[in-house]
């Protein structure tokens, strides 16, 4: 997942308008700044990997749990 997730952030800086492109899906009325990107791409990413992981060792739980009983 880091492997997707930093390569992915990188190219949100590669083209112009990214955060235009944000501000219209999401219809903000305000300019979305390169340091919002920034966190945006930093607090996505982390929460993406912990959620990951977290759902990965829940299933790996009950999969060890259920054969082991």
């Amino acid at each position: 997942m880091a492997l997707i997730c930093v390569p992915t952030g990188f190219m949100a800086f590669e083209g112009d308008g990214v955060g235009g492109m944000i501000e219209s899906i999401f219809g903000l009325n305000f300019q979305v700044t390169d340091l919002m990107i920034w966190g945006i791409i930093i607090f996505g990413g982390i929460s993406l990997i912990a959620v990951q992981m977290l759902l990965t060792r829940f299933a790996m739980e009950r999969t060890i749990n259920k054969h082991a009983a």
